[in-house]
């Protein structure tokens, strides 16, 4: 998060633009570039479980290097979808790792009272849909299957991603006016022209 922020204030992508590269080639680079770090995160992770040979959780090695694979993409893509509302470095590691951990409250408040309904609105955010996987195995209490905790984790990753294309798009920054909030249907309700 603190990558894309920097890139942010330090006008890498006006930069780019001024230079004849698209907003589009940067957001693939930017987002190429994270999930490699996404990967790299995983085979660390998993390794180091599998070297140990963690006896605590019990999860096949491929259901658990897909769920940190896809928790780690749906975080970052909640991670790109909060760079659009900050303009400091500072301020995006400080205040990220903050949201990020008040958000893993939610998870709490799930296991605290046990309703699905709290369990499917903590999933919401991707380190909870991890935790939720990792626990039910071992907590006979948490009612969800792990084919649903990937259905969230691939909505999570789809909604941040998008919202983060969207934002990006809308919400104004130093350099001038943006584009419309309903710029994505401009084209389709516009009034066809008759030649």
């Amino acid at each position: 998060m603190v990558d894309v922020v920097t890139d942010k204030s330090d006008k890498y992508k006006e930069n780019l633009k001024i230079n004849g590269l698209t907003s589009a080639a940067y957001h693939f680079s930017t987002i190429l570039f994270a999930y490699f770090k996404v990967i790299i995160f995983t085979v660390i992770t998993c390794f180091g479980f599998f070297i140990t040979k963690a006896q605590e959780i019990q999860i096949s090695a491929i259901n658990l290097t897909l769920l940190y694979f896809c928790a780690g993409l749906a975080t970052t893509h909640l991670a790109l979808f909060l760079t659009n509302f900050f303009q400091s470095k500072e301020l995006s590691a400080d205040l990220g790792g903050f949201i990020f951990t008040i958000l893993s409250f939610s998870y709490l408040a799930a296991a605290e009272t046990g309703k699905n309904a709290w369990y499917y609105i903590s999933m919401l955010f991707p380190q909870n849909s991890l935790s939720i996987a990792l626990m039910s195995k071992e907590d006979n209490k948490i009612p969800l299957e792990l084919v649903t905790i990937y259905v969230f984790l691939l909505i999570d990753s789809i909604m941040y991603l998008l919202l983060y294309f969207y934002l990006d798009e809308v919400l104004p920054d130093q350099f001038g006016v943006k584009k419309n909030w309903n710029y994505c249907v401009e084209g389709a309700c516009a009034p066809k022209e008759e030649g």
